[in-house]
């Protein structure tokens, strides 16, 4: 069926498109099931009873197909709603896709823009599952898509209240167009996208939901479930065994918004071969905040199946921010975040519960012998932050709370970093890294000295506070930052980990690489282990934590 050339405000309703008169068997159109061209206001289905279509079967190797086709700039305010695409007339997903469509399911292209497919009240979504030909298998996953929207012509479409499952590649795909919107924060808006490219194969379109392209900007993804049942509770995952993709996948695009601060804006990505996934050198400037990654929809219970995000040679992205409502919730998976690749760096990561539950206190620890954060040759990002908010809650995690096994100039501060089962900060090799002499050294965050604390006390001479003094040998005639912590006990090695963040004071190394120090910390720590790290200020490298010492009693 083809809508063309201002032919508009047509309705197509209660039809079934492609299938047999009992909906079960393939007899499909050569190519697309229903093509609207250069026609805009027209109604493909119902949130009616009965108002529905059935649109599954179409297309053809020679011609290609899919189910709904919109294209042309003047394709703009069509709707699609209240159909099932690509599966039979019980909303089955057969598991030889013989009734698929041959290529996608709904696709958007060449300019058509501002169209909706689904919508938040009861009904408008629509099932869109199953799409890609058993014939396809070994050739690209480009092929067998839920919904995709492609040219940078093709600008401000939706995708709200659908079910987008068990696709042959991604469930949608986004490529080279910007300004869309999947999900939103209405009621109603959540699209459920799991199950997709169950059957991974090589490249691209191994996700829920990929994002591709420098062109491919300005586009948000809110309110869903990623990877997950109808319910939140139980996994689906996307991509599940790809070495690439998994919930969502960031593929060389800019300045994207992934979950927002508003109410309902909160995507729940989980179960999937990776929740998140930013890489190329194209993919900077975007952001996550306000998720829940690798949990189920309370924030209560993990999945323990891939990791939660990773940055790859991408930078100058945000996960999280210093306010609640931007913070994400990142458990329960693998390793929690990774940051890989020389070409990852400036990217901030803050104001985040990595390895705890949506409290913020209790335990959700990910996978056996996986890091809270790690960082492979990234360099130059910042952890956490000496402003109110910016500290990430960093516990519970398996190994190392944050290792650092390559890369420089990654500044660790702020943090509350404490229950973990390795150190809270690790350079280079597992375990205590010994400080050197002038700090010559090089290897991760070239293995800057931590500082040596010589003692901690309480005075009441001006007011209840405590004193910590001690000294830092590093390289010469540079300037320092020195950041304190308070815990209540220490961690077995004897070297910090870091629950309360204190403050900071600058100090500046005489020409033997030494200085001594002394930091006022307000109240009463009697009891309470201190620990300290040093980061150096003009490359940014941050130490490991220091011994810990205890607070002596109250002095005068």
């Amino acid at each position: 069926m083809q809508i063309a050339n201002g032919a508009n405000g047509n309705q197509v309703q209660g039809n079934t498109i492609g299938l047999n008169s009992a909906g079960l068997q393939k007899v499909g159109n050569g190519s697309d099931g229903v093509a609207i061209t250069e026609s805009s206001n027209n109604l493909i289905g119902s949130s009616q009873a009965g108002g529905g279509n059935l649109i599954s079967g179409n297309g053809s190797r020679l011609y290609g197909g899919n189910g709904v086709a919109l294209s042309g700039s003047g394709a703009s305010n069509n709707r699609i709603e209240g159909n099932l695409i690509g599966t039979n007339v019980n909303g089955v997903f057969p598991l030889n896709f013989n009734t698929s469509n041959y290529i996608y399911g709904v696709t958007i292209s060449d300019g058509a823009s501002n169209n909706m497919a689904g919508g938040t009240a009861n009904g408008t979504g629509n099932l869109i599952g199953a799409n890609g030909n058993e014939e396809l298998a070994g050739t690209s996953r480009l092929y067998g898509m839920g919904v995709v929207i492609e040219g940078a012509a093709t600008t401000g479409n939706q995708v709200q209240g659908n079910r987008i499952k068990r696709n042959q590649g991604n469930g949608i795909w986004i490529n080279q167009s910007a300004g869309n919107l999947i999900g939103g924060t209405a009621a109603g808006a959540r699209n459920v996208i799991s199950g997709n490219a169950e059957f991974p194969r090589a490249g691209t379109g191994n996700s829920g939901i990929e994002i591709s392209g420098s062109q491919a900007t300005n586009n948000q993804v809110q309110g869903n479930y990623i990877g997950l049942d109808e319910t939140g509770t139980a996994t689906q995952g996307n991509g599940r065994g790809s070495s690439s993709g998994g919930g969502i996948f960031l593929n060389d695009a800019p300045n994207n918004t992934i979950g927002g601060t508003l109410s309902g804006a909160r995507n729940v990505i989980s179960g999937n071969a990776r929740d998140i996934s930013i890489t190329g050198s194209a993919a900077q400037n975007n952001q996550i905040v306000g998720n829940y990654i690798g949990t189920d929809a309370s924030g209560t219970q993990g999945f323990d199946i891939g990791t939660g995000v990773l940055l790859e040679n991408a930078a100058n992205n945000i996960i999280g921010g210093p306010s609640s409502s931007e913070r994400n919730v990142i458990s329960g998976s693998g390793a929690n975040i990774v940051l890989r690749g020389s070409g990852t760096f400036g990217n901030q990561i803050s104001g985040n519960f990595i390895g705890t539950q949506a409290d913020g206190t209790t335990a959700l620890s990910n996978g056996q012998g996986d890091t809270g954060i790690g960082i492979f040759q990234a360099v130059n990002n910042l952890i956490g932050g000496a402003s109110a908010g910016q500290g990430n809650v960093i516990a519970f995690n398996n190994a190392q709370g944050i290792f650092v096994i390559e890369g420089n100039g990654n500044e660790i501060v702020g943090n509350s970093i404490f229950s973990n089962g390795g150190l809270g900060i690790d350079l280079g090799t597992a375990g205590v890294t010994a400080n050197d002499g002038g700090d010559a050294d090089t290897g991760a965050n070239n293995l800057q000295n931590y500082p040596v604390l010589s003692g901690a006390s309480v005075s009441q001479a001006s007011g209840t506070m405590t004193a910590i003094d001690g000294t830092l040998n590093s390289t010469a005639n540079k300037l320092f930052r020195v950041d304190f912590y308070a815990s209540p006990s220490a961690d077995p090695s004897g070297f910090g980990e870091g629950k309360t963040y204190l403050g900071r004071t600058i100090v500046t190394t005489n020409g033997s690489g030494d200085v001594t120090f002394t930091f006022a910390a307000t109240g009463d720590l009697s009891g309470q282990v201190i620990t300290a790290t040093a980061t150096r200020n003009d490359t940014g490298d941050t130490s490991e934590f220091s011994q810990a010492v205890t607070v002596a009693p109250t002095g005068p």
